[in-house]
């Protein structure tokens, strides 16, 4: 047996589009699915411009949405990262750590024992990890 829809008021529509920067954020912010919600956004008017709710939230350019989560895209600056200002449950710490070095934020050696051997045969310094 299907569990019965979610009904979407138009309170709970324009409390999402008011959380949120695009129609697919709203659809995740009510924890439905997209084509849902469009549904239940295209049944609203909004009063002001007479324009439908999914039609006043459209955001096709993306203005205002981080994009550094992408393949192969860019990746946020590490202050930002280091300072809390994107939440780095997104990100994987190992890469982090990495650019952290690599960028000589820290140096490159053991944070308790201060081991730091360098094999100038394989070009590269070996710290415990």
């Amino acid at each position: 047996m299907a569990r019965p829809s979610k009904i979407l008021s138009k309170e709970d529509l324009l409390r999402a589009i008011k959380m949120t920067r695009s129609n697919r954020a709203a659809a995740r912010y009510l924890h439905v699915s997209y084509n849902h919600y469009k549904k239940y956004a295209k049944l609203y008017k909004d009063e002001a411009t007479g324009l439908t709710l999914l039609e006043t939230h459209l955001n096709q350019s993306g203005k205002g949405i981080p994009k550094f989560l992408g393949n192969g895209g860019k990746e946020p600056p590490l202050m930002d990262l280091i300072e809390g200002r994107v939440p780095v449950e997104h990100f994987d710490a190992k890469k982090i750590k990495q650019r952290i070095i690599f960028e000589a934020l820290i140096e490159e050696k053991c944070s308790k024992c201060d081991f730091n051997y360098c094999r100038w045969s394989f070009k590269r310094c070996i710290s415990s990890r």
